[in-house]
């Protein structure tokens, strides 16, 4: 790390989030307020949902500095972070990360970290446990993300959880654990490191 990557830290590090946010989209404040500065609140927080389901950083970047709601959730508890994960927009879990999406609301489907373990998303997995994601947080019926990973047979996201804690033994509300699951649908590679 040379001098110039050091002032650059600090510099992110203390600026406000509008800079972060226009330094690494490249998108202006201008541009943003002329894109979406004249929706509502409600329109905003709509759009950002939408953006954050189909990837567009852009987007959600502009729609970020103009205010919208970050952990705005619709009908069904859903927040933007919740459809990121769920399609592995990285880069979209990132920028609303940044601008303090809460990684822990829970919505039908459970945290944006169960989601991420269901679909298999290694990368949102990890970016949500660097963001201090509970890794233990049981959704309905008590199931965890580690449940979901073992279940859909994600090997890659059962080390991670694992790795960052995640409890083997926790038993769903009907007494089945990590490992029953895995068992259950045949995911032999998980069983294996689950026993580990």
């Amino acid at each position: 790390m040379d001098k110039s990557d050091v002032i650059l830290a600090v510099l992110l590090a203390h600026a406000p989030q509008r800079a972060i946010l226009e330094f690494q989209e490249g998108i202006s404040l201008k541009e943003a307020n002329h894109r979406f500065g004249h929706l509502s609140n409600e329109e905003k927080s709509a759009c950002l949902y939408d953006a954050a389901d189909e990837g567009k950083g852009e987007d959600v970047c502009g729609l970020l500095m103009v205010g919208a709601l970050v952990n705005q959730a619709n009908s069904k508890g859903r927040t933007p972070l919740h459809c990121a994960a769920q399609k592995g927009h990285a880069h979209v879990v990132t920028q609303l990360l940044q601008a303090w999406a809460l990684v822990d609301q829970v919505a039908s489907m459970g945290t944006p970290l169960h989601i991420a373990a269901h679909k298999g998303h290694a990368q949102v997995v990890s970016q949500l446990l660097q963001a201090g994601v509970l890794v233990n947080q049981a959704g309905s019926n008590g199931i965890t993300p580690l449940h979901v990973a073992a279940q859909k047979g994600h090997a890659q996201v059962v080390i991670q959880l694992l790795q960052a804690g995640a409890l083997v033994d926790q038993a769903t509300m009907k007494g089945f654990t990590p490992l029953h699951v895995a068992a259950q649908e045949g995911h032999a590679q998980v069983v294996t490191q689950l026993l580990q």
